[in-house]
Formats: structure tokens, C-alpha cells, sequence
């Protein structure tokens, strides 16, 4: 049990929020159309909707500019690509919060689509090869860093093994297509969880890269970013219903999409540390790409998970990632990471993002 909530990590969630995850694991795509209890920023929202879900307030377009502007102008650009990378954001962007999720702050497309490209660019081409930044496939594999300069992406989708496994008796060798297709699912950045045991190490972290925790923290001031993971979901995959426990801190937690839709249910919790802790109703949103959220106060420590990525929803603008058409040629013609075009097409990333320990 975390000393700080009083929470336990191991714990199963209630009753009736599995019973929800477990009917959106089952619901068809085209039922999520009509499906009036999913809040969808996207779609009219539902009389019941408009009734809970108000505007906390809003976001300034000045100070949102320069913010994307600071962070894209210091792309170090590894695809040499010419693409126009000034933001285009509007007037404003309305942060809400819903009545059965107090402390949940939502905030629809707060991140413009030139953004989260070089967002992309930084965590997939840069921090994923950083060596200090631990993967789920290095639990099982020999994992082998690109040279100097170089991401994965780099590289050729070739059918041959070349990350060999710990336990050749448990695990079968990956290729590199397989690696970045399906079995790579998670990296962690500054803080490095230790899955197994819910728990962060005592030894020093790798630091947060400091571009992404000004993007972020421009966005959300309450945010100080010194751990994060970054979840790599295939069409298909879920995340367990969970509470994010281990912090000693009850600092927000900021969860921030780019990819496929994905269907994000909350539970908050009431009267937390008492005999009588419940939960407020389960809560279903439809997050897209550039949507961030905010857990905070009695949503800190929600039940929430994903029962649902929803294939062929993401951005026409962003489906071609790592290889656009703008994208400048080298010198024999080629565009660089072109052999991966189109990965992003079949995949949901979400970076979630905490703060460990009190104070700055």
C-alpha cells in the first residue's frame, strides 16, 4: 500500500467500473456512433452531457503560439524534411470538466498537428534510443541501440532477427519490423517504473527532456513532469483498469494522445481513506489525437483505463509518419524513414505523465 494515498496498487477495481470497461471492450465501432453515454467533443454533445460538462476555462492563443512555436523551432530536424512547421491553433481552447469527474480536466485538440509531429519525432527517433530509457522489451530481449544519430526507424524492415532473447527457452528472437509493429509497447522517460514491483527506483532517474516538460508545463502549469510513459497501442490492445498509486506526490497526472481514437473510461473516487470509499459513475471518453487530460483532486487517483483503440481514425496529416511527401529527398532521391511510411496509420501513442515526489 503507497504510504502517501493510502492506496494499494495491487488492488482489483470495483464491480460496476469493470463492468463498463468489459461492455466497451465488446461494443462494435459503429455502436460508439450512437452510444449517448460516451462524451465525444467531436459529435453533439447529449442533453445529459451539456447538462455535467461546463467550460473551467480557457486557453490563450498568444500564449499557446509562442508555446508551440519554442518547441518546434528547437526540433533538431533527423528527417531533414522542408514540411511548414508553424503551429495553426485557434482563438482559443476551452478546458472542461465533467460533474462524475471532478479534478478531471479535458482539453480537446490542445495540441495542433505540426506539434505533435515533432513530438513524434522527439520521443520516437530521440528519446526511444536514449539508452537509460527502459522499454517493456527489454525485460525479455537484448535490445541494440542505432548508431549515433540514427532511431529505429532508420533502419530497414528486414525479415531477420537481430534482438536476441535472455531466455532462448521462454523467448524466440525479434525483428526489427516485429519490434517496432506490435511487441514494442511502452518506454519510460525520467523516472523509470518498475512494472513489476509498482514502484520507482531508488537510484537516479534518467533526467525529463527538458523540451517536452516546457511544452507541457506551458500548457499545464501544475504539471512538473519528472516521469512519464510513453504507450505505443495497436488496434486491439487495451490498458487494464488501474490507479497511478506510486507517486509520492499527489501532483496531477497528465495523459496526452496522438494516433487512432481511443475509448478512456474514469472512475473518481469519493471519500478516499475511509471505511466507506466509493466512486463516482464511471465516466467514457473519446479521446483523439492532440487531446490531453488532466487527473487531479478526486480524480488523482481514478480507477481508468482503455478498453478500446479504434483502428483507421487517425489524422490524414499524421498517418503518414515518419515519412511525409513534403519531406525533402537526400541526395539519391530518397526520403528518409520511407520504408516505415504510413506507421503511425495503425497506431495510438499516449504519453502520461506525473510529477514523483513533492515540491520543485
Amino acid at each position: 500500500m503507497d504510504a502517501l494515498s493510502g492506496l494499494d496498487a495491487h488492488q482489483k477495481p470495483p464491480e460496476d467500473i469493470r463492468l463498463v470497461y468489459k461492455s466497451y471492450q465488446k461494443m462494435k465501432v459503429a455502436a460508439l456512433d450512437w452510444d449517448e453515454n460516451l462524451l465525444d467533443f467531436k459529435r453533439e454533445l447529449s442533453k445529459t452531457h451539456k447538462s455535467k460538462v461546463k467550460v473551467l476555462h480557457t486557453l490563450d492563443y498568444e500564449h499557446l503560439q509562442g508555446i508551440f512555436q519554442q518547441f518546434t523551432g528547437e526540433v533538431v530536424d533527423v528527417s531533414n524534411r522542408a514540411c511548414e512547421k508553424k503551429a495553426t491553433i485557434p482563438a482559443s481552447i476551452p478546458v472542461y470538466e465533467h460533474d462524475d469527474c471532478p479534478g478531471l480536466r479535458i482539453i480537446p485538440s490542445a495540441i495542433p498537428l505540426s506539434t505533435q509531429r515533432v513530438l513524434l519525432d522527439r520521443l520516437l527517433h530521440r528519446d526511444l534510443v536514449n539508452p537509460r530509457h527502459m522499454t517493456n522489451v527489454h525485460l525479455h530481449h537484448h535490445l541494440i541501440q542505432p548508431a549515433s544519430g540514427q532511431s529505429f526507424f532508420s533502419l530497414p524492415p528486414e525479415p531477420v532477427p537481430v534482438y536476441r532473447p535472455k531466455d532462448p527457452a521462454v523467448h524466440g528472437p525479434l525483428t526489427l519490423e516485429s519490434l517496432l509493429n506490435r511487441k514494442l509497447r511502452w518506454v519510460t522517460l525520467g523516472g523509470q517504473y518498475d512494472w513489476t514491483r509498482k514502484r520507482y527506483p531508488t537510484s537516479e532517474p534518467p533526467p525529463f527532456p527538458d523540451d517536452i516538460a516546457r511544452l507541457l508545463r506551458g500548457l499545464c502549469p501544475d504539471i512538473l513532469p519528472e516521469a512519464a510513459i510513453c504507450n505505443l497501442y495497436t488496434p486491439g490492445d487495451t490498458l487494464s483498469l488501474h490507479r497511478d498509486v506510486s507517486e509520492q506526490c499527489a501532483a496531477p497526472l497528465l495523459s496526452l494522445s496522438i494516433g487512432c481514437d481511443a475509448i478512456f473510461i474514469l472512475s473518481a473516487l469519493k471519500d478516499r481513506g475511509t471505511p466507506m470509499e466509493t466512486t463516482y459513475p464511471p465516466a467514457t471518453i473519446k479521446l483523439h489525437s492532440g487531446d490531453i487530460v488532466v487527473m487531479s483532486g478526486p480524480s488523482r487517483f481514478a480507477w481508468h483505463g482503455i478498453p478500446k483503440v479504434i483502428a483507421d481514425t487517425c489524422p490524414e496529416a499524421l498517418s503518414e509518419w515518419p515519412s511525409f511527401e513534403c519531406d525533402s529527398t537526400s541526395s539519391i532521391g530518397v526520403r528518409p524513414f520511407s520504408q516505415w511510411s504510413g506507421w503511425l496509420k495503425r497506431k495510438r501513442i499516449n504519453l502520461n505523465v506525473r510529477q514523483m515526489f513533492a515540491g520543485e
